[in-house]
């Protein structure tokens, strides 16, 4: 039935949503530019991508954490209430004629559709992932390959108290006026143990939904992670293509292989503006006496 597959519906109903979480501010006040990072493993995969300049977008389903983008659903409200729900979905008339004689029938009745849906039922979420710090010792060892990877890092811009990265316009399906085309916000990652209040269908606003995608357990404060959520419509692939000049950071592992920088610095030169010379190279070198990094200039 057409409410199993409610929060797909929601979501990929598109730039209504996204144009309503990107026009009003995250903050009261304007954030601070900020480095972000992600770290990456010495993959074949990895070096194309860095190639390509691209990213990728992940399904909740391959996150870590079996817990994440997890969402309560319920359906609480009366008869009217049920309405103008109905009104606002993107549904012809024909199948709102027959939703409409289901839930006569159920005597508007919501407790069927609720619950919390699992990862493989939230198939209209994607998720990128990134950090504010670059030498933590966990990220580096679970991300990076036992510090045999790279860490990159982005530069962000503001946009109406929104951090965000400026992606390839090209890629990304909606357009927000006002907004410079291919932003796209991070938001700041929350740690608490309980999850964020059941969504009402019927009554709660459509945003309130984010809040389950940038809600974690404490265990994953340490990544101290922020994240771009959308729907899979608001972009044209899971691979999206960032500016070339939005890269200013690469960190490499202090034990990744030679041949491995070599190919990192080869990339680089041959497809980033001033031959890959805007761009800091660093290195991730343990601290004498700690069970630190620091990370230092090439």
């Amino acid at each position: 039935m057409i409410f199993e597959n409610f929060l797909d519906h929601i979501l990929l109903s598109g730039d209504v949503l996204w144009q309503k979480i990107l026009l009003e501010p995250f903050a009261l006040y304007k954030p601070r530019k900020k480095m972000l990072y992600k770290y990456r493993k010495p993959s074949e995969h990895t070096f194309i991508n860095i190639d390509l300049c691209q990213l990728r977008f992940s399904f909740p389903t391959e996150l870590n954490d079996p817990f994440d983008c997890k969402i309560d659903v319920s359906f609480n409200g009366e008869q009217s209430d049920w309405k103008r729900w109905l009104d606002s979905q993107p549904y012809d008339s024909s199948k709102k004629a027959v939703v409409w004689e289901h839930l006569k029938r159920i005597n508007f009745d919501g407790k069927k559709f609720s619950g919390t849906r699992e990862q493989e039922e939230t198939k209209s979420i994607l998720v990128l992932a990134l950090s504010e710090i670059n030498d933590n010792v966990l990220m580096w060892s679970h991300y990076s390959k036992y510090h045999t990877g790279f860490c990159l890092g982005f530069n962000t811009s503001i946009e109406r108290n929104s951090l965000g990265i400026i992606f390839d316009k090209n890629d990304i399906v909606f357009k927000v006026p006002g907004i410079t085309p291919g932003f796209l916000p991070v938001r700041k990652v929350i740690y608490q143990v309980d999850m964020p209040p059941s969504f009402n269908s019927l009554k709660d606003d459509v945003k309130e939904l984010m809040n389950f995608t940038i809600t974690k357990h404490p265990d994953w404060a340490y990544e101290k992670e922020r994240r771009i959520a959308l729907a899979p419509a608001q972009i044209k692939q899971q691979m999206v293509n960032y500016e070339k000049d939005v890269l200013k950071e690469v960190i490499i592992g202090y034990k990744t292989k030679k041949e491995d920088i070599d190919r990192l610095l080869r990339i680089l030169k041959s497809n980033y503006p001033n031959s890959g010379k805007d761009i800091e190279l660093k290195r991730a070198v343990p601290i004498e006496g700690k069970y630190l990094l620091k990370i230092e200039a090439i």
